[in-house]
């Protein structure tokens, strides 16, 4: 349907009406009409009237509802399926006032009785359906325009992902304005570009040739530049906008508003039509509403970012105040007795016999180690943050770097309250791992068992394997963990608050840096644990593939009897460790 009706040209009227004398008297009439009569075109059946609706420049529709291939209802309701722009006047027969509401409920813009008309009659009614067709689309149109701001709005308010927000921008665009292609390009301000940040109906080689746009250049730089809108109908006309891009695109139309937050330019929303058209004011306005939402949510998301970046600044604050706090902590205790025993020695009035001052450089000596571990521990978590951590990896024996470990630490602990327990297999564990780190992890898995079993009993350092992974485990019969604190473990510096856990001594890093030795292995680590009973510290190693053996070597092997234990899977090694059996 044309909508411009009689302003711009004489109405065409269709009569779908299979009386012939009827159709003439119409004719009759209306060319007696004053002014410029509308042009009538004459159906004689529904089938042939839908044919001349479907040509789409219909402004009007006499209907009779009694053809040779329809009848009643059914014929308005056709020819409103097929022409719903279209406003339908029913001519009838009858003056029946219940059809006439019943027609106008279902859409017809009136109801006229045959016997009833005259030309000037039937002319102002053409006028008056017209119009109120016209006032109709308006109000619909308006709604969708409400519903696509409230849609963008809602959108805009329950996404937190800007370029979610800027697509769904462009499409209701495209949509509420039936319009073939937009985009939203963003401002730099550093640099002073426009970067094509959404976009849809553009071809391949349109975006690549407008990722970035100069301020100034072509319309979308200049509607930045001048933040205002403009509206070309007519591109070709235009110097500005023609780009070789544009008329390869067949670009007929363009408007672009810019996109504003606070007076400042953020970016600008464009839409193009490839068919002549007029843009209208409402329709630029509805584009600055848009461009203004999304400006809302460009200076939303730009804050929370802002206020992401402050939260992230106010934890590395913390992280920092909580490093010196705890390792100036840990660094005072073996540095006031290393002072106090060099200020002994060095005292001038007292002498001391030889195994005094060896017991006094010992003490000096084991202080010192303590520091040295401190730094050593707060130097790889700095190189695991950094990505800077190298692993020196080479096949190793897990279990004898295990017994290893054990023999080392011996020293550690009271034997009449403390018992190292190796569990491991006769046959050779072997990965290709870094020996120096995997030591570190056993060593702080077993000094943490010591210290957090302060009543004594066993700890065991066992492992198995499948054909692929390794298994180990360090068990203790300690104070164990609560469930609330069992995943923040590993997290540096934090340390279980419980009246046994405020007299042992300790930075909080060495869980978090065994964390980070083993994923720079590409491995795991974690820990069960009941309170009151202990806890078991797992972790994981890929097993290095066997070499291939001779077959006597082979033979000889079935002959000998060997522990069952090794051809555990892991998962199945699991569920027994976590029965206590100790395999």
């Amino acid at each position: 349907m044309n909508m411009k009706g009689m302003n711009d040209r004489p109405s065409k009227m269709l009569l779908i009406e299979d009386d012939p004398e009827y159709a003439y008297m119409m004719q009759q009439m209306l060319a007696i009409t004053p002014g410029a009569p509308p042009t009538l075109e004459c159906a004689d059946s529904l089938s042939t009237g839908l044919e001349s609706l479907a040509r789409g420049d219909i402004d009007v529709v006499l209907l009779d509802l009694s053809l040779p291939d329809s009848w009643g209802l059914e014929t308005f309701d056709r020819v409103h399926a097929c022409a719903p722009q279209a406003p339908i006047i029913i001519l009838s027969g009858l003056d029946d006032q219940a059809l006439a509401v019943e027609m106008v409920r279902k859409g017809a813009q009136d109801y006229l009785v045959k016997g009833q008309l005259d030309g000037n009659l039937m002319v102002r009614a053409m006028r008056y359906a017209i119009e109120r067709k016209r006032a109709e689309e308006e109000i619909r149109h308006r709604n969708e325009e409400l519903m696509a701001l409230n849609a963008l709005s809602t959108t805009i308010s329950q996404s937190p992902n800007l370029d979610h927000i800027l697509h769904a921008a462009v499409d209701k665009v495209l949509e509420v304005m039936s319009i073939d292609a937009g985009w939203i390009q963003l401002l730099d301000e550093n640099t002073g570009l426009l970067s094509l940040a959404a976009h849809r109906g553009f071809s391949q080689k349109m975006i690549q040739e407008t990722k970035t746009i100069k301020l100034g250049e072509s319309m979308t730089g200049r509607v930045a530049q001048l933040g205002e809108p403009i509206v070309v109908n007519k591109i070709s006309d235009d110097p500005r906008l023609s780009m070789e891009s544009g008329s390869q695109e067949n670009l007929h139309a363009f408007a672009g508003v810019p996109i504003k937050s606070k007076d400042n330019v953020l970016g600008v929303l464009g839409i193009f039509s490839r068919s002549p058209r007029e843009l209208s004011v409402q329709e630029t306005q509805l584009l600055i509403a848009i461009g203004h939402q999304v400006g809302v949510a460009i200076e939303n998301a730009r804050l929370a970012q802002e206020a992401s970046e402050i939260e992230i600044l106010q934890e590395l604050n913390r992280l920092r105040s909580e490093l010196i706090a705890n390792v100036s902590h840990e660094l005072r205790t073996p540095l006031g007795l290393i002072k106090v025993f060099c200020t002994t020695l060095l005292r001038e009035d007292v002498g001391f016999d030889r195994e005094m001052q060896q017991r006094f450089l010992r003490n000096i000596d084991e202080e010192t180690d303590k520091l040295e571990r401190i730094v050593d521990n707060l130097l790889d978590l700095s190189r695991m943050e950094s990505g800077r951590l190298r692993l020196d990896k080479r096949p190793i024996d897990v279990g004898q770097l295990a017994q290893k470990v054990m023999d080392t630490m011996k020293m550690d602990i009271q034997p009449t309250q403390h018992r190292f327990v190796h569990d491991f297999p006769t046959i050779p564990l072997m990965a290709i791992i870094d020996p120096k780190r995997i030591e570190q992890v056993l060593r702080n898995l077993m000094s943490n068992a010591i210290k957090y079993s302060p009543g004594g009993g066993t700890i065991t350092v066992g492992g198995r394997g499948d054909k692929r992974q390794l298994l180990v485990w360090v068990r203790d019969q300690g104070i164990g963990i609560h469930p609330q604190d069992l995943e923040r473990v590993f997290d540096r510096f934090y340390r279980v608050e419980n009246e046994t856990t405020q007299r042992v001594r300790g930075a909080g890093l060495g869980l978090s840096v065994c964390q980070g030795i083993l994923e720079a292995h590409g491995e795991r680590i974690w820990v069960e644990s009941t309170p009151g009973t202990g806890s078991t510290f797992y972790f994981t190693l890929k097993r290095m593939k066997p070499a291939p053996e001779p077959v006597d070597a082979l033979a000889q092997r079935g002959s000998e009897s060997v522990r069952g234990s090794e051809s555990v899977p892991c998962h199945q090694a699991v569920g027994r460790v976590d029965r206590g059996d100790g395999m």
